[in-house]
């Protein structure tokens, strides 16, 4: 992961008390200049903004910081942090989830942040118990991009795409045509060329429940594709592009599932629902 990535993911984990510099430095084994230079990028790029004169503090830019966030970077696509003229008393996609201004804020502020960044999102990991709202807060999120219009999405609906990995757990072959698509004749049964799921979740959001069921293989073609925008279809020897903010859901503790570290890394974002108790 990027420094710049790894200093984003801890505001975006202290969204509601900021972070300074020192603890920047501190808490990620960094120069304290270096994190202070990555600090005022993001803040150049209007991604956080800063308070105080001494112990300066930093804060993911909410939508209601609009007017006061810089432009993006030349070359960086901007986005928009406004909300929608008619959005009523300060409501989005979010205000109609139990707990939005209670057990789920945090969560909610740190998801907002994550579809803002620009080009395309920060990749999230909802982790939480089965039936706790991991499919509901991850259409919410989409949601939300659309009123946003995340991703340059200005005259179109974002793409939202769902997929379950647990249907195809036990055939990670099959799993991994339908994500990445296939080739004619790749393999038995495949008579025509057909496109996979990330060229469908191409400029929106791929969301894939019980993400720990995917292979090891398809995991590593998965953070080649987050790293580059580039991937194969199987039995495809030119590359494809596509480019994409990727929501995982899991039921167990990531410590337990079969994700691999590298794959994990690449989903800056970790959110852990709270349970229903």
């Amino acid at each position: 992961m990027r420094r710049e990535d790894r200093i984003l993911q801890l505001v975006l984990q202290n969204a509601e008390e900021g972070v300074t510099a020192q603890q920047a430095a501190s808490e990620l084994g960094i120069w304290r200049n270096d994190a202070s230079v990555e600090l005022n990028r993001l803040v150049e790029k209007g991604i956080l903004y800063r308070e105080g004169k001494k112990n300066v503090r930093f804060f993911p830019v909410k939508e209601t910081r609009a007017e006061e966030a810089p432009t993006a970077d030349a070359g960086t696509k901007a986005v928009s942090f406004s909300q929608p003229a008619d959005s009523g008393l300060n409501e989005d996609a979010f205000s109609k989830l139990v707990g939005s201004n209670g057990s789920l804020k945090h969560q909610i502020s740190i998801a907002k942040a994550a579809v803002t960044y620009p080009p395309h999102g920060l990749n999230m990991l909802i982790t939480g118990p089965t039936g706790i709202g991991k499919t509901t807060f991850a259409r919410t999120v989409w949601e939300y991009a659309n009123e946003i219009h995340a991703f340059g999405c200005n005259d179109r609906e974002v793409p939202f795409v769902h997929f379950n990995c647990a249907e195809y757990a036990e055939n990670p072959q099959l799993l991994q045509s339908i994500l990445f698509g296939s080739r004619k004749g790749a393999f038995t049964g495949s008579v025509a060329d057909r496109p996979g799921l990330v060229e469908d979740a191409d400029g929106g959001i791929l969301f894939l429940d019980e993400i720990h069921c995917l292979s090891g293989t398809s995991q590593e073609l998965f953070f080649t594709l987050l790293d580059t925008g580039y991937f194969r279809r199987v039995g495809e020897t030119s590359r494809r592009e596509a480019h994409f903010m990727l929501i995982g859901a899991t039921t167990r503790p990531i410590s337990n599932t079969t994700l691999i570290d590298t794959f994990v890394r690449r989903m800056p974002v970790l959110l852990q629902l709270p349970t229903l108790s």
